[in-house]
């Protein structure tokens, strides 16, 4: 967010403990006038309303900012100053926008790994389905879009059939749906009866399957007398 929004919140969530009166004389004219290091300079219109700002409303002033900017904010002081016309550009990360970006890049890391993964290595065959030895729990990146998936995963491959049956696993593209299965795959492969397939080969699978029964049904029905 700009100055201009972090002000307008900041005066809102101030204006509900305030009376009206006192809202328009002291806040109506103020405004962020810049913004240094963890300091916010509020902008007053005279030295008496600087004054009163100062003794009676910094603490509150900068208790709001903070709950708006995760505390990235540390000092209010006020300066003298007419309002400009234009909005400022000096801008502040809020925490939700902070989370944002950090969600972001974490994002980027996990698509950046599993390509990277699905470039160096090769998928090792076990049976007629493969499961791949280098996507396993120790290689997977674990951040906050995934990490109750993670731990889902590993409850699953400690307990499997016991625990989250059946595991259903949903994400966007590259987020490492395929490594947390295969990571189970591999936990429990030495003791379990693996089946590793993609959800294309399943529902060609499974169309051929209904395929089959319809025709061996339809051989049932005309061969047997009780149905003629």
């Amino acid at each position: 967010m700009n100055t201009t929004e972090l002000w307008t919140v900041v005066l809102g969530d101030l204006e509900l403990s305030l009376s009206k009166a006192n809202f328009t004389t002291w806040f109506k004219k103020t405004f962020i006038a810049d913004v240094e290091t963890n300091t916010v300079i509020v902008g007053v219109p005279n030295m008496f309303t600087q004054a009163w700002l100062e003794k009676k409303y910094t603490k509150s002033i900068l208790k709001t900012i903070q709950n708006f900017t995760d505390g990235e904010i540390k000092y209010v002081t006020y300066r003298v100053e007419a309002q400009p016309t234009e909005p400022q550009n000096i801008t502040i990360s809020s925490k939700e926008e902070k989370e944002a970006e950090q969600l972001q890049q974490e994002e980027v890391q996990t698509q950046n790994f599993v390509r990277n993964a699905n470039q160096q290595t090769k998928e090792v065959p076990t049976g007629e389905f493969c499961l791949n030895n280098k996507y396993c729990f120790e290689t997977f990146i674990v951040g906050k879009q995934n990490e109750l998936a993670h731990a889902a995963a590993q409850a699953v491959s400690g307990q499997p059939g016991d625990v989250y049956n059946p595991l259903f696993i949903y994400s966007s593209v590259g987020m490492g749906k395929t490594h947390l299965l295969n990571s189970i795959g591999l936990e429990v492969g030495d003791t379990k009866k693996i089946m590793f397939i993609s959800a294309e080969r399943f529902m060609y699978h499974f169309i051929r399957s209904i395929k089959i029964m319809t025709w061996l049904n339809l051989r049932i029905f005309l061969g047997n007398p009780m149905y003629l």
